[in-house]
């Protein structure tokens, strides 16, 4: 069920950082070289601009190394913080709210750049081809935004006034499942982040 919930998130996720490449990407210039219409400089930014925001979040709010720290940050660029994590419960909340404000901020700061790139070059139409030849494709990120906003409310409504004893059952519940699944890398997670003590 938790993956099911993710599923919608991690796909307009996906769909909105390479709707943004294509609309924000500089287009070659007729000439033989064509590789600029491969830089994609905005989306690069935004995704690296994340990744610190990511690791610098984990990193006030939890003690884990750094490789474990750029691990979870790699993941919430598409994702959250894992659910399985208890002890990443404040940032994942922290990190529903900034992404459903950050993905909005940028769709109506890339619109308005496009609408002055129109103004400048009416040939060079980026919405307008992107509707004409990827119209399925849009259809499909607004369908999984949709999902995702209603998934991402819902989480924050109930995560609202946590139960404390269901989440320190949680946590014993994935801990006793990574030890009896003989999984070293989630029992280790569990001790940094959750804090848990092997018995």
């Amino acid at each position: 069920v938790g993956s099911m919930k993710q599923f919608p998130d991690v796909t307009f996720r996906i769909l909105f950082l390479a709707t943004i490449a294509f609309l924000t990407r500089p287009f070659g210039d007729g000439s033989d070289d064509e590789l600029q219409s491969s830089r994609c400089y905005v989306a690069i930014v935004l995704v690296a601009s994340e990744l610190i925001v990511n690791s610098w979040l984990l990193a006030t709010q939890t003690r884990v190394g750094r490789a474990v720290n750029g691990l979870i940050s790699l993941t919430m660029l598409i994702g959250h913080p894992p659910e399985c994590l208890a002890g990443l419960r404040k940032i994942r909340r922290f990190h529903l709210m900034c992404r459903l404000c950050n993905s909005a901020a940028i769709a109506v700061l890339v619109g308005m750049y496009q609408t002055s790139v129109r103004e400048l070059n009416p040939s060079d139409d980026r919405l307008e081809m992107l509707w004409t030849n990827y119209r399925h494709v849009l259809i499909v990120m607004v369908l999984c935004f949709l999902g995702a906003l209603v998934c991402g409310l819902g989480e924050l409504w109930s995560s609202a006034d946590p139960n404390q004893v269901g989440i320190k059952w949680k946590k014993f519940r994935h801990f006793q499942d990574a030890i009896d699944s003989n999984d070293p890398i989630m029992v280790g997670l569990l001790i940094t982040v959750d804090e848990l003590k092997l018995p």
